[in-house]
């Protein structure tokens, strides 16, 4: 087993890294001790694999994966709550369509275009 680039994980390391990347409340069995226990292996190994080089980038990479899988839902709650009027939400759809540049990703140098509109309070001929 090699904890760098490429590495070859053992049958438990991997069964560790899926369970890790599973959401909290989804996790079954719910605790790592439990966890250790079904894998024959001492809860303080599996505390040790998870400092091993490369392991949690193998974990975020799965649960990566598992998100793509849940795309199409996530964007059918933004665009949702987008509708509702939920200002966050719109903005972030917009970002992600590229109507709207993404926060922080403006030039530094921006030109803007102010217009003055009458205001129908006030008749500004008469000044």
């Amino acid at each position: 087993m090699s904890g760098s680039e490429g590495a070859i994980w053992t049958t438990n390391q991997i069964r560790l890294q899926e369970w890790l990347a599973t959401p909290r409340y989804d996790r079954i069995p719910l605790k790592q001790e439990r966890l250790a226990a079904e894998l024959g292996v001492a809860d303080k190994t599996l505390t040790r694999w998870k400092k091993l080089p490369g392991f949690m980038d193998e974990v975020r990479a799965i649960a990566r994966g598992y998100l793509k899988d849940d795309l199409a839902e996530i964007y059918g709650a933004i665009s949702r709550e987008a509708q509702k009027g939920n200002y966050q939400m719109a903005r972030l759809a917009l970002e992600l369509v590229g109507d709207l540049p993404t926060q922080g990703t403006a030039p530094a140098t921006q030109t803007v275009r102010v217009e003055y509109v009458n205001d129908w309070r006030r008749d500004t001929t008469s000044v």
